[in-house]
């Protein structure tokens, strides 16, 4: 069976208005991870192929599809334990085909050890 080419510059629903495609190809996230049980599962995900875990709190979200170079955007959080928690994005180990992250508590003075926890985290960029 053959597939055709679809083209179009703008999508319209009935009720809800138009959008112009770029605003989709360009604005949307490339890749999404919900990863679980101290970064051992992925009960959820879009363009990523795998988790590395990388030790407690650290992880590596490896993409299907590769990003067009080391310049997009991760953005995430976390499931706060007894105290606040952060997500942490190591850009100087990320390369188009993953990201890096660290999950820390937040209180700077006493407690930034790491912490496995529930993870969400999305990038957004140019795809290969």
């Amino acid at each position: 069976m053959a597939f055709g080419t679809l083209k179009a510059d703008t999508l319209t629903h009935s009720t809800a208005g138009s959008l112009d495609t770029n605003f989709v190809v360009n604005g949307s996230s490339k890749s999404w991870i919900y990863a679980a049980s101290g970064l051992a599962s992925i009960n959820g995900s879009l363009n990523v192929s795998s988790l590395g875990d990388d030790g407690t709190g650290d992880g590596t979200v490896n993409v299907t599809n590769s990003f067009s170079g080391s310049t997009y955007s991760a953005v995430g959080t976390c499931a706060a334990g007894s105290s606040t928690e952060v997500v942490a994005f190591d850009t100087d180990s990320s390369s188009a085909s993953n990201w890096t992250f660290e999950t820390a508590g937040a209180n700077s003075t006493t407690d930034r050890t790491n912490r496995d926890r529930r993870t969400y985290s999305t990038a957004h960029g140019d795809l290969a």
